[in-house]
């Protein structure tokens, strides 16, 4: 072995020792080693610094989250404010269309009736009419005709209107009306009528 590796070898096993009871040594040693690595005092400090710095971040980073969760508890409160708004609005709205259904139901129910009774009261109102017109219509038509008869054949025509008691017309009594044409003396029983029935036969 050489005296270098000697030294080297006796330096390891001795340099505790010597570390430990010389401080002037110790110091050397360190003023030397100084620029390898750091000083306790220096680690320590950059230890708690780091360690302050971390805390401090985390402090921020808890600080960011309970604003986040603070805005989305207020956001989640304000939809929900909403959404219960818009339910009752919705409730409101469906309750009033319900009431305006049935109240046009009974309206549409009511001009029904009335239009019904309204029907009723012009069909009967027609049928009258057509029953005045109808008669007026058969007196004229019957009118002229017997002036065309007399004018013409110079004969007299007449409307009889009598009560068969006896029923011999129609099986029972009942009102007769009947057209009766004179020419000297002589009677021809007719029915002048625009149109022709049993009734009239």
């Amino acid at each position: 072995m050489t005296t270098l590796e000697s030294l080297k070898e006796t330096v390891k096993r001795e340099l505790p020792a010597w570390l430990e009871s010389d401080p002037a040594f110790r110091e050397a040693i360190l003023g030397l080693t100084a620029n390898l690595y750091s000083r306790r005092d220096e680690t320590n400090d950059w230890f708690h610094q780091t360690l302050d710095e971390m805390r401090r971040e985390r402090e921020r980073q808890d600080a960011l989250w309970r604003k986040n969760d603070e805005r989305l508890e207020r956001e989640r409160q304000e939809s929900e404010r909403k959404w219960d708004a818009n339910q009752a609005e919705l409730a409101a709205l469906r309750e009033e269309q319900n009431r305006k259904w049935e109240a046009n139901q009974v309206e549409l129910a009511a001009l029904h009736k009335e239009s019904l009774a309204l029907g009723k009261r012009i069909d009967r109102s027609i049928g009258a009419l057509g029953a005045r017109w109808g008669l007026r219509s058969e007196k004229a038509f019957r009118d002229a005709l017997a002036g065309i008869l007399e004018k013409t054949f110079d004969v007299e025509v007449l409307n009889v209107s009598e009560y068969d008691d006896a029923g011999e017309v129609f099986g029972r009594p009942d009102q007769i009306e009947i057209d009766v044409i004179i020419k000297n003396g002589l009677l021809i029983l007719c029915e002048l009528k625009s149109s022709i029935d049993k009734a009239g036969m």
